[in-house]
């Protein structure tokens, strides 16, 4: 299975922590985010990972290269953004790198996740929909996207960072799709939380997977220090 693993974003929010290096080359355990994304990675048998670039690019590529991240036996393909295209768009732009597979992954570089991805790509060929959204329970679903699913598991609806959350399910930002995904994606500039999910779920195409997992989001200081602290109890 191929990966999309989104990685340009400029990390504004994490600057009183780190201005000068890129969210996925921030450490945990004395390792980069992209490492041990690659380890899940390896464990569950993706073939092909594409990270898109942009910030700091070149930090990133030299990163791949001092880690030794090819050891994993796993195809690097580098997606330069001059501009950036956001979540959806990236994906979008890359259509044809993923438009005869049955089914592929897309995750968030920025983002510390433990979790049975293989059961989570179960789950989704049971769905037979075009997209699975792994979900974790949130105390704060106000910052978070928010999947209010019925009795199937079906999304019913999906709104990001609501005013009044009807759910407190969350998305984790790991997607299992189909190519179906591309009609959903709107031209230039897209965001899968704000643009794409709320289309699919619109339509009873997106389903929800509450598989047991660890995830922090690490867009912020509080969020990088939590997972440096919950990480050994995790790995």
């Amino acid at each position: 299975m191929k990966a999309f693993l989104l990685a340009a974003g400029l990390g504004t929010r994490l600057y009183s922590v780190s201005k000068n290096i890129p969210k996925c080359l921030m450490l945990i355990d004395g390792k980069p985010m992209l490492y041990h994304w690659f380890k899940l990675f390896a464990d569950h048998g993706i073939t092909d990972v594409l990270i898109n670039l942009h910030y700091l690019y070149e930090q990133v590529i030299s990163g791949i290269e001092n880690y030794k991240l090819k050891d994993f036996g796993i195809n690097i393909v580098l997606f330069y953004e001059t501009v950036l295209l956001g979540t959806a768009g990236t994906i979008s732009e890359n259509k044809s790198w993923v438009d005869k597979e049955d089914n592929f992954l897309i995750a968030y570089a920025d983002n510390l996740t433990k979790v049975d991805i293989t059961r989570i790509v179960e789950q989704h060929i049971l769905n037979r929909c075009t997209t699975t959204l792994w979900l974790y329970r949130t105390e704060v679903p106000e910052k978070c996207g928010i999947a209010t699913l019925d009795a199937s598991g079906k999304i019913t609806e999906f709104v990001e960072k609501p005013e009044h959350p009807r759910s407190e399910y969350a998305s984790a930002a790991l997607y299992i799709t189909t190519p179906g995904i591309f009609k959903y994606i709107p031209p230039g500039f897209a965001d899968l939380g704000k643009d794409t999910l709320p289309r699919l779920s619109a339509v009873g195409e997106l389903y929800g997977c509450t598989v047991p997992g660890y995830n922090r989001g690490m867009g912020d200081p509080d969020g990088y220090e939590k997972a440096q602290r919950e990480w050994n109890d995790v790995k």
